[in-house]
């Protein structure tokens, strides 16, 4: 399913399948002062984390899918068996210093109860659910 039109500057409700290439063309800005370096650092961190899990589902979300033209950061959600939290930090803080508050991110276990990724549908401070992107290889 491609991405969607945004709906009073989020996603609608679901989840929808994209290559990165795709969610730059339908999120990138040529005005945005951020998009760029947010744009690297997430193809640097979603490159790192398949290079050790190429079954690792990662899930993009935040301020960066929305219509917000200079975002602060790209928040993902990943399921692996390989990465956590503490793994990646350390990886990506050695691999991209510079990068690191660009990224958000929050890891589990691919068959946890605990599902990160619905919590990443509620718009925050309200009920609403927004869309997230489950990003391709």
């Amino acid at each position: 399913m491609p991405i969607p039109p945004l709906v009073n500057g989020v996603l609608p409700a679901g989840t929808y399948l994209a290559d990165f290439s795709e969610l730059v063309a339908v999120f990138d800005q040529p005005d945005s002062t951020t998009r760029l370096a947010l744009n690297m650092a997430l193809w640097h961190a979603v490159t790192l984390i398949w290079s050790r899990d190429a079954t690792a589902i990662v899930y993009v979300n935040g301020s960066y899918v929305t219509e917000k033209r200079d975002p602060v950061d790209v928040d993902i959600a990943v399921r692996s068996d390989i990465w956590d939290d503490t793994l990646f930090a350390t990886a990506f803080a050695a691999a991209y210093p510079g990068e690191v508050p660009l990224i958000d991110y929050y890891f589990n276990l691919t068959q946890s109860v605990q599902h990160m990724e619905e919590l990443f549908r509620v718009v925050q401070g309200q009920r609403v659910l927004k869309g997230i992107i489950q990003l391709l290889p």
